[in-house]
């Protein structure tokens, strides 16, 4: 063996190892893209959303004389406007991951292109099938309209929540409008709109996990000549759970096995662990 030669006996050899090799790199260029997917949709809750709603409870509150009708018809405008803000970010959520998506079967193809040692017409997903996905592959057991309508309903139930509690403990308007945005010194993470704001969070990064690994699946299964079968690859660091472990390494046809984020099963203590999607909990 060549002096120094031993350096490279761990470095990728084979295409599988290459390609695999790639994806690893790549998918910390994914977490950021996340993170700042997560920092717009937020701007839009922070800036719009956020100041809308507090205006309107104040202006309601301060013409009210807390009669059971009145309250109700507050109840009923706060919702709407929830579901108005929601639906704004909702839609600007599937422009980005329908973008995302062709970006990231567009960096697959280029990259099996890249290490095959053959020239190979790889094809690309049918045009359209991306976006339909996106709208109509389940995550985490529903859609993400259905995870976007479960946020709208719970913020505006909590909003009122706090509201109703007021008015019946008799507060004044800055108390009651102070505990639903929270305190300077708390830099508002004390009030209860931040609850929402890390639900928005975990819906986005797992959508956006979700649709990075539909588009993958999607080059895969437009070149079953080719790609023979997927290989799941873990990092096995302390906060890998015992179950993503057992996975590693398993390899199953395109199309078939388990993709990331594994679903944990119901019941017990969920794992800290980033592979599993359903790292949140909704009120019930």
């Amino acid at each position: 063996m060549p002096i120094g030669a031993d350096k490279f006996a761990d470095l990728p050899q084979t295409v599988n190892e290459l390609v695999a090799d790639r994806a690893i790199r790549h998918a910390l260029y994914l977490e950021r893209y996340k993170s700042q997917l997560v920092t717009d949709l937020l701007e839009e809750f922070n800036d719009k959303l956020e100041p809308a709603l507090l205006a309107k409870i104040e202006e309601s509150l301060r013409r009210v004389s807390g009669t059971s009708k009145e309250l109700q018809a507050i109840f009923k405008t706060n919702g709407e406007l929830v579901k108005a803000e929601y639906t704004i970010m909702e839609a600007k959520l599937y422009d980005q991951l329908e973008e995302f998506s062709n970006v990231e079967s567009a960096w697959l193809i280029r990259t099996l292109k890249a290490n095959t040692p053959i020239t190979w017409n790889f094809v690309s997903p049918a045009a359209g099938t991306l976006r339909s996905l996106i709208t109509k592959q389940p995550m985490e057991g529903a859609l993400v309209k259905d995870w976007f309508k479960k946020l709208s309903a719970d913020t505006a139930f909590a909003v009122n929540r706090e509201i109703q509690m007021g008015m019946v403990e008799g507060e004044g308007i800055d108390k009651i409008v102070r505990r639903i945005k929270g305190t300077y010194a708390a830099k508002y993470t004390d009030g209860i709109l931040n609850s929402p704001r890390h639900h928005l969070q975990s819906v986005v990064r797992t959508a956006t996990g979700n649709i990075s690994q539909i588009a993958k699946d999607e080059v895969y299964k437009a070149n079953t000549d080719i790609v023979k079968g997927v290989e799941i690859i873990e990092t096995l660091d302390p906060r890998t759970c015992l179950e993503c472990m057992d996975k590693d390494g398993n390899v199953y046809d395109v199309g078939k096995g388990p993709r990331r984020p594994f679903i944990f099963p119901a019941g017990g203590q969920r794992p800290l662990c980033s592979s599993h999607g359903r790292n949140w909990e909704f009120p019930d």
